[in-house]
């Protein structure tokens, strides 16, 4: 493959990540704007996947995963949304745990609703800084293609 095909792919998906992030965001700002009702969680859990990589080792990837309910109107929704992007895997099992520890099942907490379309929500609206590092990530790789392009 050429030089110029490869830097024209990594362009390409450093202009999807980004794109997909700017959505993301936008997305949580609107969420800072959302009404907010008072929900349950449900249950509270760090689940685990063996991590993909080339070595051979046994590494884990973890992630909380944290179902909650709420009632809008006639309806009761359940979600597992936490924020906009929604935390995934990663490797540390601390951080997972103290989200399950800050959410515990039976805890009362806020949930934030679109009002458009109620069955989306999340705990923690507004910009977290994760969605800073990774649009940034995002915007190096572009420059990171544009670079390569122009060798």
């Amino acid at each position: 493959m050429s030089e110029k095909v490869i830097a024209l792919l990594v362009i390409a998906i450093g202009v999807a990540v980004s794109a997909y992030l700017w959505q993301q965001s936008a997305k949580a700002q609107q969420a800072a704007g959302w009404p907010s009702v008072a929900g349950k969680i449900v249950s509270s859990e760090v689940d685990w996947r063996h991590a993909r990589g080339g070595d051979s080792s046994d590494r884990r990837e973890y992630r909380a995963i944290v179902r909650y309910e709420y009632r809008v109107a006639d309806g009761v929704h359940r979600a597992e949304r936490l924020r906009f992007p929604n935390p995934g895997y990663g490797s540390s099992d601390e951080q997972a745990r103290e989200i399950v520890q800050r959410y515990p099942a039976g805890k009362t907490v806020p949930v934030f609703y679109n009002p458009q379309n109620p069955e989306e929500a999340c705990l923690e609206p507004g910009k977290h800084w994760s969605a800073w590092l990774a649009q940034a990530v995002g915007a190096l790789v572009v420059l990171v293609g544009l670079f390569l392009l122009r060798r």
